[in-house]
């Protein structure tokens, strides 16, 4: 049976790859965003600001549990 600790690290860890998977669709709509004229550059610095802060936060709280 894995301890608390164990099992808030993994549930931590499957956030993260549930935020670099987000990033990834990202990646896909902004490309689409800027062939189609939908999005500027200022959309696509919101979204990626939004996206590295939350990845941030998932880190801290990864290093928060590791130490």
């Amino acid at each position: 049976m894995l301890d608390h600790h164990t099992i808030e690290l993994i549930r931590n860890i499957e956030g993260l790859r549930l935020r670099l998977n987000a990033l990834d669709v990202a990646a896909t709509g902004i490309t689409e965003g800027i062939r189609n004229n939908t999005l500027n550059a200022d959309s696509v610095y919101q979204l990626l600001d939004l996206l590295a802060c939350d990845l941030k936060t998932r880190a801290d709280k990864l290093m928060a549990l590791i130490l």
